[in-house]
């Protein structure tokens, strides 16, 4: 029963839905966050192949593999399907094309619903609460001064004055904290030893 060509193609659309909100949505919410290539399988191999990117380029490089792995197997499984389907009814049919735009069609909508179900899972958070990029992007950058127009005196030498206990652990984390994406070179160095003098520590 599974062989017909209608259930293959179905169970192509539901595997390619499953796949993308799993494997795809899975690198797409770990690309926005500015991981070093060895976040990602094969990363440093994949970032080799670009020597002067300064971002990491392995998520991304694996969201198209993905995509395009979920499209091949919905082709080659839909083709099959309409070929063995063809080969049935008429014996003597040529074989070459058949089963090429049936296969080609459900390439392109296993693509479409396994970017679909990877960006409601890395955007919108569905099945994680709601914990996706569009409710954090949404208070990024918004009215953030970088650099105060004026040093103030009672600035200098000032510490963290507070920590907290992080979750369940045992770890008391400094209640100012000092995200390091975007810090590179000397001044990120300069930036980071300095931060931890003043006592953060995440």
């Amino acid at each position: 029963m599974f062989g017909k060509p209608r259930n293959v193609i179905i169970g192509c659309l539901v595997a390619a839905v499953v796949l993308g909100y799993l494997w795809t949505g899975w690198l797409l919410y770990r690309m926005p966050i500015g991981l070093d290539p060895s976040g990602f399988p094969a990363g440093e191999a994949i970032q080799s192949l670009f020597p002067g990117s300064t971002r990491t380029v392995a998520g991304a490089a694996w969201i198209v593999i993905s995509l395009l792995v979920i499209g091949l197997a919905g082709f080659l499984a839909a083709r099959a399907a309409v070929r063995s389907s063809a080969a049935s009814t008429d014996p003597a049919r040529r074989t070459l094309l058949t089963g090429a735009g049936a296969g080609a069609g459900v390439a392109l909508g296993s693509i479409l619903l396994a970017g679909l179900a990877a960006g409601a899972r890395a955007f919108l958070g569905v099945g994680r609460g709601g914990r996706g990029w569009s409710g954090v992007s949404e208070h990024i950058n918004s009215d953030v001064v970088y650099t105060h127009p004026k040093w103030k005196d009672t600035w200098k030498g000032n510490r963290v004055a507070a920590y907290r206990r992080l979750g369940r652990t045992d770890f008391e984390v400094s209640d100012i904290v000092l995200g390091t994406g975007r810090i590179r070179g000397e001044d990120g160095e300069r930036i980071a030893r300095l931060a931890i003098e003043r006592g953060v520590n995440y």
